[in-house]
């Protein structure tokens, strides 16, 4: 199955349909939840034809530690108020920092997805860890695979994202940012790459992308941005909010990398395009801070 990109726009958390708009809530009504740090529609998983909604609360507590918590609502019909189903994660590891729809990466047919713990740190401090889940039924109740950060206190899975078949096997892919990875430089920062394989993807990246500069949290976010260069394959983006750029003067950048329509040679680690804002005399704009495709805006294809 080919999974098509999708961007997403935002979500609100209480008990009613107020004015046509749909709010949800966690069922412990706690605070520091940070429930909606992130969201990601999800493919079909109960066969209902809708599509379904996972939603990170990074700042979960279970037995005063803090531990993240994932939430699905199946789409269809009227939301329940409460979560259909949850998944919890380790101390202290923020589960659910990042999560995000990506794709069928095992080739089961289903769509699966993806959970960050950027501050899981059982092989190295804070090394970071994604946890992916293949869309079954019934849905797993826990992880289908586990991939460890590779360098301390890189904080992998920060973020995560979908990327559709971005080296051309016809597989889809996905991407983990690590903002504050060491390589090349201090806080530079990487993001990986992984493809879907029939069966499980490697838990070893496929490529790694690295940041240019010392501190410019390359990784921050990360989207699949799909014909954006204009070719036939799928690119993605990487922002890097604190690029220093021409000055000490914090402005971002946005590193644009074009995938392949064949997996021989298949895509290279050399950014395509650097995108920066334009106010070029302000500082701290962090631009870069977010980031996700949006399709053809200007309608050319």
């Amino acid at each position: 199955m080919r999974a098509t990109i999708t961007a997403l726009a935002t979500v609100c958390f209480l008990a009613s349909y107020a004015d046509g708009a749909i709010y949800l809530r966690d069922e412990d009504g706690s605070a520091g939840l940070q429930l909606g740090n992130c969201i990601s529609a999800l493919e079909d998983q109960d066969g209902d034809g809708s599509w379904e909604l996972l939603v990170g609360a990074p700042g979960y507590q279970a037995s005063g530690q803090d531990r993240g918590r994932v939430s699905l609502w199946f789409g269809g019909g009227q939301f329940s108020l409460n979560a259909d189903l949850t998944w919890t994660g380790l101390f202290p590891e923020k589960f659910g920092h990042a999560v995000s729809r990506v794709g069928d990466v095992n080739g089961d047919g289903v769509g699966d997805w993806a959970v960050g713990a950027p501050l899981a740190s059982d092989i190295n401090n804070n090394a970071g860890r994604v946890y992916v889940f293949y869309g079954d039924d019934p849905l797993p109740t826990e992880a289908d695979l586990v991939i460890e950060g590779p360098l301390v206190n890189g904080q992998f899975g920060w973020s995560v994202a979908a990327l559709g078949d971005f080296n051309g096997d016809d597989r889809d892919d996905f991407i983990v940012g690590a903002p504050f990875a060491n390589s090349p430089s201090i806080e530079s920062g990487s993001a990986y790459i992984f493809y879907g394989r029939n069966g499980d993807p490697h838990t070893t990246p496929d490529l790694t992308l690295d940041g240019a500069i010392a501190y410019e949290h390359f990784g921050w976010s990360v989207a699949g941005v799909a014909d954006f260069l204009g070719g036939n394959a799928n690119c993605l983006a990487v922002g890097a909010p604190s690029h220093e750029t021409g000055s000490t003067a914090i402005q971002g950048s946005v590193y644009v990398y074009g995938g392949t329509t064949s997996s021989n040679p298949g895509p290279d680690a050399n950014a395509d395009l650097v995108l920066q804002s334009s106010a070029v005399a302000t500082a701290n704009n962090e631009f870069g801070f977010s980031v996700a495709g949006i399709g053809s805006y200007d309608g050319d294809g």
